[in-house]
């Protein structure tokens, strides 16, 4: 660590990164997002919205494109104005997803009446809103 002026600059990411790399340590990814590798491609987005079958319930809307692989999550501002209660809704039901046995491409749109809702209602009810789609 440098000092300037009598200030301590601390390190960049970058090379705590790279410390942790060198040192052969895995850097702490979080296991409730699902990994890129899983999630819909966007260039595929507008086609997979058109194709294969859509059902509804009470507080979501799914749709299992065909042809594509791939998950994703999409909150409009319709649902909720504010950034964070968009964000938290998308993190809980990925998480609920995570334990479900998916199809391997889906789309899901949460209605607004699912900031409300409690973690194990969101997977009731994604449970019931899979089961429809099989």
């Amino acid at each position: 660590m440098d000092s300037i002026l009598g200030i301590q600059q601390l390190p960049d990411v970058e090379s705590y990164e790279v410390a942790a790399v060198q040192a052969g340590l895995a850097l702490h990814r979080n296991p409730l997002v699902f990994p890129r590798r899983k999630r819909l491609k966007r260039v595929v987005f507008p086609s997979a919205l058109k194709s294969g079958p859509r059902v509804s319930s009470s507080n979501f809307t799914a749709t299992m494109p065909k042809g594509v692989s791939g998950y994703a999550v999409v909150v409009s501002k319709k649902v909720s104005h504010l950034s964070v209660t968009r964000h938290r809704i998308k993190r809980r039901v990925f998480s609920a997803l995570r334990i479900l046995q998916l199809p391997p491409a889906l789309i899901l749109f949460p209605k607004a009446s699912v900031a409300d809702m409690t973690y194990q209602d969101i997977q009731k009810e994604l449970v019931t809103l899979l089961s429809k789609i099989r």
